[in-house]
């Protein structure tokens, strides 16, 4: 064999990182690879919301909490100019059956299932996207998390608590003051259990949540005249976001609109994605716009101060203007974090408090137009695919509308044995009849009954090299329900970075 000819294969062998390659300034190729394995006993299957319409919290907490049992990645550049980036994961399927889905004791793929052999979700690609960064201006195409609101852990804006968006974002710098600007499009696919809101609503048809029984649930897929069915007025879901915002060194504030669109026939503007404009004002509608104000402070070295606060919805009789009966619609964030370091090992603390009104992230579009426009798909709600269908999350807070919420982190890792003890409590007050598929647009549910979830984790962790061991035992309570949970993890993490040549001039 010519030696020209290995050319292609020390490549392939230097990508996987069995051949090292000088180090040198510039562009590099970085892959990882994850394999983990989780296992979580329980005391009692219990849910936190264990009615049926609900606001995302046990899908997060036993589903997308869980580490996926293998993740890779790979990203190709240099902190400047053109990279890529590719990530995939593989994720336990979310079963159908409802114990299944919510209650599986590991993160592992399920094996021999009659039909679906190895029953994962195929949709694998959490992140697919081209970027270009310099020092005023940074370009993103593709499929990524969106980090928006970073610094606060349940964050009111599209966040990295979210899987990921399809869209185009860019963020520029003015000397202080910056600009963000995000256009992304969901896919308009149903809740894997038909509990979901009814695209094709008129004022004729049966509206969500509005049955003759109180005690029945509105299931779509029961509802042979007014079902899920996108064919018969089409409209694509797109998430739009603009944040102005000022850096002055320990001090930053930002303003932003955050807007769902949703058109039946997709009867959209230019004007729905400028990124300069106020979508407030331009009253092409329907238009569910959300405003949002947000601050960071670090007063000490190792603490950041944060807060957001933001309105759906204003009622002008707050200053004397007639308006609808749709009350003022508000909701607020704050939260402060602490880093130390030293010889002996590391501090962190994490505290947090929330408010959402029982109405936050809902919508009516009859309120703003006609009747043709009314829109429910523009809910703030986030729809990710599963192989079974939809899974639904809270696109603009962590625990859906009418949640009130204080939660603690601390942890303290010993520079000698690369061990890490901690502590996670949540305390959680949730309206029952609050949530973004069943609450009609009104003050119907101020009232509704007040949930009370807690939980208070410790948990412990030990790396060694590219190992990491974990385990987190936790007690729990729903209103007087008492139950426990420990979850017993174990990671290995591959990581390689090789510096890329460029072509020889």
């Amino acid at each position: 064999m010519r030696p020209r000819s290995l050319l292609p294969s020390l490549a392939l062998l230097a990508a996987m990182g069995a051949v090292p390659l000088l180090a040198e300034e510039g562009p590099s190729l970085r892959t990882e690879l994850d394999f983990s394995f989780l296992y979580r006993y329980r005391s009692s299957d219990e849910l936190v919301e264990p009615y049926a319409y609900k606001s995302g919290i046990d899908l997060a907490r036993n589903y997308f909490d869980l580490p996926p049992f293998l993740r890779a990645s790979f990203d190709a550049g240099g902190a400047e100019g053109l990279a890529i980036g590719f990530e995939a994961e593989a994720r336990r399927e979310f079963s159908e059956d409802y114990k299944d889905g919510y209650f599986q004791e590991t993160n592992l793929a399920v094996l021999g299932r009659s039909g679906n052999p190895l029953a994962f979700e195929k949709a694998a690609i959490t992140r697919g996207a081209l970027y270009w960064r310099s020092p005023g201006l940074e370009l993103a195409l593709g499929r990524d998390k969106a980090d928006y609101g970073s610094e606060l852990e349940g964050s009111l804006y599209p966040s990295t608590r979210l899987p990921y968006f399809d869209a185009f974002r860019a963020r520029g710098r003015i000397g202080r003051f910056g600009i963000d600007w995000m256009v992304a499009s969901m896919d308009a696919i149903e809740s894997w259990d038909g509990i979901d809101v009814n695209p094709n609503w008129t004022e004729n048809a049966v509206a969500p949540g509005i049955v003759d029984d109180p005690d029945s649930v509105y299931n779509v897929l029961e509802d042979p005249a007014y079902g899920f069915d996108m064919d018969e007025e089409p409209s694509a879901i797109f998430e739009v976001l603009h944040r102005w915002s000022w850096d002055f060194g320990t001090f930053r504030l930002g303003f932003a609109e955050n807007c769902v669109l949703v058109r039946r026939n997709n009867r959209f503007t230019l004007t729905d994605f400028l990124p300069v404009i106020s979508w407030h004002q331009t009253s092409v509608m329907p238009n569910n716009v959300t405003l949002l104000v947000d601050l960071a402070w670090e007063p000490a070295p190792g603490l950041l101060v944060a807060a957001q606060g933001g309105f759906d919805d204003i009622n002008g009789s707050l200053v004397g203007v007639g308006d609808s009966e749709v009350p003022t619609i508000g909701a607020l964030v704050a939260g402060a974090r602490y880093e130390s370091a030293s010889a002996s090992g590391a501090l962190e603390a994490y505290l947090e408090a929330g408010y959402t009104h029982y109405l936050w992230g809902n919508f009516s579009a009859h309120t703003q137009g006609s009747i043709d426009d009314i829109a429910p798909l523009a809910r703030a709600v986030y729809r990710f695919r599963l192989n079974s269908g939809g899974a639904l999350l809270p696109l603009t807070s962590p625990y859906g509308p009418g949640a009130l919420w204080a939660r603690l982190e601390g942890g303290w890792r010993f520079a000698s044995s690369s061990c890490r003890v901690g502590a996670e409590l949540l305390l959680l007050g949730k309206n029952a009849e609050a949530n973004l598929i069943s609450t009609p647009y009104d003050t119907s549910a101020k009232d509704g009954d007040i949930l009370f979830f807690g939980s208070l984790a410790v948990p412990l962790s030990w790396v060694a090299g590219p190992f990491e061991l974990s385990l987190a035992p936790a007690a729990l309570v729903r209103d007087r329900t008492w139950w426990m949970e420990a979850s017993l993890g174990a990671t290995y993490r591959y990581r390689s970075e090789r510096a890329l040549r460029g072509p020889r001039t």
